[in-house]
């Protein structure tokens, strides 16, 4: 548990936590700021390891380790000013890590105009600051639920103010380690911020997936034939109805192709790949076999056809925009899909 704006003094910090907290450990950034901005409290001998990486003034960044797995999570309490802020985008963007990670606090930023109700004008240079270091940082916003606006200044009508300060960012391994996680704003009552509980699985139903066309079906030389033959089936009934019945008879016919060419694609292009390596490492044993050159060159083809179609079904899958075609980083869209999935998952109503 992260525990923000304590403003509990040094010289009162180890007596609140003997006395609150004598089943816990209590680790605080007093020694960065003078106030203890930043709380991060857990079970004592839960069998799992703990270590601290990086403590500062806006952040106290751990490492968890359980059961031979670990991933990075850091409590954060962003600056009041934008200045110092850069510092944490800074931090964010030179951490590179490949593990699964976790940024949940009080960022003091919104990234969107949709974010705040307010009578005054926003910064601008710090929102594009702001979404600029999570862009680079290959972050994004976990899935939220509940409140939408997670701290209020309590005034009157006109001078009230609403925004989205508090928030949890995840990495792609992240999404990709806990798909249907998600991060509940709950009512803030008499504080002016909402405390935020995010759970690693939200026990989410199986829902049915709707047919979704992929371009990489038109690429199949029985494609057009098929669509054809299909297209020339009439009806009874007027136009629009014979339009609809072609189009339900087409789409079970085009399952039917994607499950004998498409289907389980990543496990094939990582068989693929493996029969390559194989074939080439017996090269340097007999380097002139003529079966094995040609061996080669068709597991090369199939490869690199495979590794194609997967890229295509990926990147239409996440919807990406900010990088074309051909960057071949599929883990990279592969997360964009288990984000979208994740964002646009119905937790709870």
């Amino acid at each position: 548990m992260g525990i923000l704006e304590t403003r509990i003094k040094h010289n009162k910090f180890s007596n609140i936590a003997e006395y609150g907290f004598s089943r816990f450990v209590v680790l605080t950034n007093n020694g960065s700021h003078p106030n203890g901005r930043i709380w991060v409290i857990w079970r004592k001998n839960l069998g799992y390891d703990i270590i601290v990486v990086d403590i500062s003034s806006q952040w106290i960044h751990l490492l968890i380790k359980i059961e031979g797995k670990q991933y990075y999570v850091t409590m954060v309490y962003a600056s009041n000013s934008a200045t110092t802020r850069h510092v944490l985008w800074e931090f964010s963007i030179k951490q590179n890590i490949q593990e699964a990670w976790i940024l949940m606090g009080d960022f003091n930023c919104v990234r969107t105009m949709e974010e705040m109700i307010s009578n005054s004008r926003p910064d601008y240079q710090d929102m594009a600051d702001f979404n600029d270091g999570i862009k680079q940082a290959k972050l994004d916003d976990l899935a939220s639920t509940r409140c939408c606006f997670t701290w209020t200044n309590k005034q009157e009508e006109w001078d009230r103010k609403w925004m989205k300060l508090d928030r949890a960012l995840v990495n792609g391994e992240r999404v990709l380690r806990f798909p249907s996680s998600c991060a509940a704003a709950f009512e803030p009552g008499v504080s002016d911020h909402s405390p935020i509980c995010v759970t690693a699985d939200c026990n989410e139903k199986y829902i049915p997936k709707s047919f979704k066309f992929l371009n990489c079906w038109a690429q199949h030389p029985t494609f057009h034939q098929l669509v054809a033959a299909k297209w020339e089936w009439s009806t009874n009934g007027n136009c629009m109805e014979s339009v609809l019945q072609c189009q339900r008879t087409l789409k079970k016919d085009l399952k039917q192709l994607h499950r004998a060419n498409y289907s389980g694609i990543t496990d094939r292009v990582l068989l693929l790949w493996e029969q390559l390596k194989t074939c080439q490492q017996q090269f340097q044993t007999d380097p002139l076999n003529g079966n094995l050159l040609q061996q080669e060159k068709v597991l090369c083809d199939s490869y690199c056809k495979f590794r194609n179609i997967e890229l295509q079904i990926a990147y239409q899958r996440a919807k990406t925009h900010e990088i074309k075609m051909g960057d071949a980083s599929t883990s990279y869209f592969f997360a964009k899909v288990a984000l979208r999935r994740n964002t646009n998952a119905i937790s709870g109503i």
